[in-house]
């Protein structure tokens, strides 16, 4: 009988405790990495909804002030505002920051050019030109909402764009 009981095959106490000691450390090593790859993504969801939304109101402005036909704000030449008044086929477009968005108004109605992960600062249009070809120098900075590495990410546009 006491024979039977060591010839039985299984495992230890100790064999257990070792397994589940390294099975431990494996599962912190990969939720580690595994929290690591989250930070990184959110860091560079962060970069880019800045880029996005910069890129994007940058090709509206270009696209906008190259079609139309004057410029009415700012009105003189090297005269800076923080709004944009320009005359697109007869219509008047304005560009204009209200709180966080960077907003367009027309005829057709006031439309976001961010989203909301974003907040446009620091705009500035300075007309530059000779009158027949005016020219309007932008200046924005676009800020995220979401903190990267304890701060808010910002990225500064700068361009110049004449009437075609």
């Amino acid at each position: 009988m006491i024979k039977k009981l060591f010839n039985q095959k299984g495992t230890t106490m100790v064999e257990l405790l070792i397994y589940m000691g390294l099975l431990a450390i494996l599962l912190a090593i990969l939720t580690d990495m595994f929290v690591a790859v989250l930070n990184l993504k959110a860091d560079m969801n962060v970069t880019s909804f800045n880029e996005q939304d910069g890129r994007f109101i940058l090709a509206r402005l270009e696209q906008d002030i190259s079609d139309s036909q004057s410029i009415t704000t700012p009105n003189t030449n090297g005269s800076t505002t923080s709004t944009l008044s320009i005359v697109k086929a007869g219509v008047t477009y304005s560009y204009v920051v209200s709180g966080d968005y960077f907003q367009l108004t027309s005829n057709a109605g006031t439309f976001n050019l961010n989203s909301s992960e974003t907040k446009i600062e620091n705009v500035s249009f300075k007309r530059l030109g000779n009158g027949s070809k005016d020219t309007v120098q932008i200046k924005y900075t676009v800020t995220s909402k979401i903190l990267k590495n304890g701060k808010y990410d910002s990225i500064n546009f700068q361009t110049t764009v004449g009437i075609r």
